[in-house]
């Protein structure tokens, strides 16, 4: 059969053919690929266990542009020839087919990341080192003998070559990532070194080997970060205490030979055969369900029982079987425990009991203030009262009778109510009148109060909702009216406040002013007190040289005038200091003036 987009829609019921993703035509007998190309949007498709056999008969794939998983398994392929052109290529499956070699072709798949190769022909590992994407690589059941150094795969994380004629491990230490190694059922003498440096490896099968020495397996010591590791079929196993010697040397153990030992499994495990009995049984129950489902399904036709094990079927109709067989046997004991009376025996009951009901009902007269009234004597009278006798006395035979089945019956009865449960019924307390009992007449009342009084709380109920509703809202209208009023008297007290008005901005009235303009001139005139210490004497008087005195007193400058306004009544003077420091004289500054008309004497 060929593969034609005719075909895809037929396959594709309800969708689009370029919207189509996945794909999947195992088993449909197919022989050739024709151009597909309108599956823009595939991704994932699967030919496996067709008959493919040739370059030529998978020619249409190479215009899938977007294809990222390609499952070829079960077929009839010798080479990668036509796969060439699918770069967007992720997954490759090309598993159970006839392949004896890696030809070139694949080299252009640059961006595989899994390829899958076991249950062929090959002998040789080649063109591989281009593929630096690859991070799980496949190839079991082949006819390999030796494996290459993978040094350019750097993001290999597995690698599984078991059921192969490989004799020696190769240097897997560049392959930094690798965390899953097996090579088991190969011809494996010993454990390199080179795979001491494999830190990262978690899971190690290298089970039916020819390890036979502790050394050959010393190099295991390295590997800290081990959890799983099978030995299991060397000639190391055979070793007397080979567990613990195992165990002392990979510390990171929890599961060996396949058996686990890790203390939370073990708790488990003891906890589960403790249980054995419940965890059967809620098996048991899991099946008996599925069976039951099953056939329900059968039955419905929704499953055709050619779809379905022939074993499952038979399996479940026995249980069904067995499901009726018990069921029938549960009625036989059902009615084998009730008390069996024949029909006669029952008729005699019944019309002893109707006789008893129609014998009470004569008997009973109705008496009135008036006088009472004596029925006449007659025939018929007397015949009357005789049978009302007899009835009376088979009812009173019947009624002693059944007080014994009476008996038994009412303690499998349930008990009825008392008194005092009745009287609080969450209702709250009643008056004393209902501790009475009740008559058999006024159940009917009773129950008919009990509603009254439900509907009433339910009314009340109700009513109290809507007073609380309406309460709610006129607290919250309140509350708005006052903010609003609220609102209203604080912008009738912000008034904005003129400069004029203002005491900061106001201007000051003559009489001020006069006032202090006269102190300012008073200052101005009082002659400062200079002390002799303060007095810095220059070099050229002291060598001896004529010169004047200084006069004890002069008129302020701005400054000083403005710091004894201040309240500054001491004022250092730094003149010596400065002149020893920087050298120049004083005494010539004072003399002169600077550019805002004072001198040293004006500096702060």
């Amino acid at each position: 059969m060929k593969l034609t987009p005719a075909i895809i829609a037929s396959q594709a019921t309800g969708q689009d053919i370029q919207e189509l993703k996945e794909l999947n035509l195992s088993r449909k007998d197919i022989n050739h690929v024709e151009d597909i190309s309108i599956c823009v949007n595939l991704h994932k498709l699967n030919l496996s266990h067709n008959q493919l056999n040739s370059t030529d008969s998978i020619a249409g794939l190479q215009y899938l542009n977007s294809l990222t998983l390609l499952n070829l398994s079960g077929n009839q392929l010798d080479s990668f020839e036509g796969l060439q052109r699918l770069q967007t290529l992720y997954v490759l499956n090309m598993s159970h087919n006839e392949l004896s070699r890696i030809s070139i072709h694949i080299e252009k798949l640059v961006n595989l990341k899994a390829l899958v190769l076991n249950n062929n022909k090959i002998k040789i590992i080649d063109h591989l080192g281009v593929l630096t994407e690859l991070n799980t690589l496949v190839m079991s059941h082949n006819r390999i003998q030796e494996l290459p150094t993978l040094t350019k795969l750097t993001k290999l994380t597995k690698l599984s070559a078991a059921h192969n004629e490989i004799r020696q491990i190769p240097d897997l230490s560049e392959n930094a990532m690798l965390k899953e190694l097996r090579l088991n059922h190969n011809k494996l003498t010993n454990i390199p070194d080179s795979l001491r440096r494999c830190t990262g490896l978690d899971i190690l099968d290298l089970g039916c080997n020819m390890m036979r020495e502790w050394s050959d397996i010393a190099p295991l010591g390295s590997l800290m970060h081990l959890i799983n590791l099978n030995l299991q079929g060397n000639p190391v196993c055979k070793k007397p205490d080979y567990k613990k010697k195992v165990m002392e040397l990979v510390p990171s153990l929890r599961v060996l030979d396949g058996e686990r030992f890790d203390p939370k499994f073990l708790q488990i495990k003891a906890k589960r055969a403790e249980h054995k009995e419940i965890v059967e049984k809620m098996m048991k129950k899991k099946e008996d369900l599925e069976k039951k489902k099953l056939i329900k399904k059968v039955k419905r036709g929704e499953i055709s029982t050619e779809d379905v094990d022939k074993e499952l079927l038979t399996e479940a109709e026995q249980f069904e079987r067995m499901n009726k067989k018990k069921s029938k046997s549960k009625k036989d004991e059902s009615e084998k425990t009730k008390p069996t009376k024949g029909k006669k025996a029952h008729k005699t009951e019944r019309n002893a009991h109707k006789e008893a009901k129609e014998g009470a009902s004569t008997s009973v007269t109705i008496r009135d203030d008036t006088k009472p009234t004596t029925p006449k004597k007659t025939k018929k009278n007397k015949d009357e009262k005789a049978v009302g006798v007899d009835r009376k006395e088979s009812a009173k035979r019947a009624r002693e009778e059944d007080v014994g089945e009476d008996m038994d019956e009412k303690e499998d009865r349930p008990r009825k109510k008392s008194t005092l449960s009745l009287m609080f019924n969450g209702d709250g307390p009643r008056p004393l009148s209902a501790l009475a009992p009740a008559r058999p007449s006024d159940d009917h009342d009773v129950e008919m109060e009990d509603e009254e009084r439900k509907t009433n709380k339910a009314e009340q109920n109700k009513v109290r909702k809507e007073n609380r509703k309406a309460s709610k809202k006129i607290a919250k209208e309140k509350a708005t009216v006052l903010l609003e009023q609220k609102k209203t008297r604080r912008k009738e007290k912000k008034v904005p406040a003129t400069i004029d008005e203002d005491s900061f901005f106001a201007k000051p009235s003559e009489e001020e002013v006069k006032s202090k303009k006269a102190k300012i001139e008073k200052v101005m005139l009082t002659p400062a007190i200079v002390p002799k210490s303060s007095m810095a004497v220059p070099a050229s008087m002291s060598a001896g040289a004529t010169t004047t005195e200084m006069p004890a007193s002069r008129p302020l400058g701005p400054a000083e005038a403005a710091k004894t306004r201040s309240g500054v009544v001491a004022v250092v003077d730094k003149s010596a200091h400065l002149s020893k420091k920087n050298n120049f004289d004083i005494a010539a500054l004072e003399t002169t003036g600077d550019a805002f008309g004072s001198g040293v004497s004006g500096w702060d």
